[in-house]
């Protein structure tokens, strides 16, 4: 991970092969308490989630295929006095087909 901070705003990249919500949240241990993200990207694999509102529950999948980030979004808290991130994210396949939920885990960027 690289970063650069200018006034109060972060600029981070991640490297190929980096966890973006693992990496976000070490990042975030030691710089940030509160805020928000925007991203954009790539990654192999990752695990999304859909929340149904009527029995107020998380469904989840996995996607194993490279996909690209066209919006990551997402805030910065605290829970239970841990870091705590809140991420949506729209992905495009390679036929321009879009998935999007909250992110769960991410296997690696590309």
């Amino acid at each position: 991970m690289n970063f650069k901070k200018i006034k109060d705003t972060y600029f981070i990249k991640l490297e190929r092969g980096e966890k973006i919500i693992e990496s976000l949240k070490n990042f975030c241990k030691k710089k940030v308490r509160c805020g928000y993200f925007i991203g954009i990207g790539a990654l192999d694999e990752a695990e999304l989630a859909h929340y149904l509102v009527e029995n107020k529950k998380y469904t989840s999948k996995i996607f194993k295929q490279p996909l690209e980030i066209t919006n990551l979004t997402g805030n910065i808290t605290t829970m239970d006095k841990e870091v705590y991130l809140h991420c949506h994210i729209t992905l495009s396949d390679e036929e321009m087909k879009v998935i999007a939920g909250h992110l769960k885990l991410d296997f690696a960027t590309s």
